[in-house]
């Protein structure tokens, strides 16, 4: 099980190892530094691999709600976080700091065959319509039908950073969704646009999430009948 944790303060901006708290087990200097290294940002966070804790299956049980706590002084906690494990969303086996492999995608059928755990995805393109690339599918993505279209699911994928530079995608089926996620953790979607062609009614948002956990959406623009749906 990994859990990624990025500052939310100032005080919290100290470049070194953290620690946790679960159960009152205090584990110091389980979470690595991660620096992004990207040009245009300065962000850092740690990420927790907490199958380095002894006998960690059987503190964290499957589907119960357990508070966390970060800190450099175990005297001195962070506010308590609660987090619901679930299992099945936490399947893929990590390393204690995952290295994310970069892909670059020029268009949509790239987009669709680099959706893997653990890869770093950078846009190549102004704009592409998801749907253009069907019936092309992967272990990680498939194509379910709505109203007047296809719609694109990405499913169990884990440890993902998708890098946009302001590219768009979008979705031509009016009542699809433009992306769903189901049972995918630390994703971080940065600097997209998302929408349709032409907007629909009622039904076909924009991004849903759908048992998911660790979502990170940065700098992004959503437009288009409706926008965003998490449902952990």
């Amino acid at each position: 099980m990994l859990i990624i944790v990025q500052p939310a303060n100032s005080a919290a901006r100290k470049r070194r190892p953290l620690g946790l708290s679960v159960r009152g087990i205090n584990v110091p200097d389980l979470g690595e530094l991660q620096i992004n290294k990207r040009p245009d940002t300065n962000s850092f966070g740690w990420a927790f691999d907490l199958s380095k804790i002894e006998n960690i299956s059987e503190i964290l049980k499957d589907g119960e709600d357990y508070s966390f706590r970060f800190f450099f002084n175990a005297n001195y906690p962070s506010e308590p976080a609660t987090i619901r494990y679930k299992q099945e969303l936490f399947s893929v086996q990590h390393s204690s700091l995952v290295k994310l492999t970069p892909v670059r995608v020029n268009q949509a059928t790239d987009l669709i065959s680099a959706i893997r755990p653990n890869s770093k995805l950078l846009a190549g393109f102004q704009e592409t319509k998801i749907g253009r690339a069907f019936p092309l599918s992967t272990p990680n993505s498939k194509w379910a039908s709505v109203h007047d279209g296809k719609e694109l699911h990405i499913v169990n994928v884990a440890n993902v950073e998708w890098v946009g530079g302001g590219a768009r995608v979008l979705a031509e089926p009016r009542y699809a969704w433009v992306l769903n996620f189901r049972r995918c953790q630390s994703l971080a979607i940065r600097n997209f646009v998302f929408g349709h062609t032409e907007a629909g009614y009622c039904q076909g948002g924009v991004l849903r999430f759908e048992s998911c956990a660790n979502i990170i959406i940065e700098g992004c623009e959503l437009f288009g009948s409706g926008i965003m749906v998490l449902n952990w």
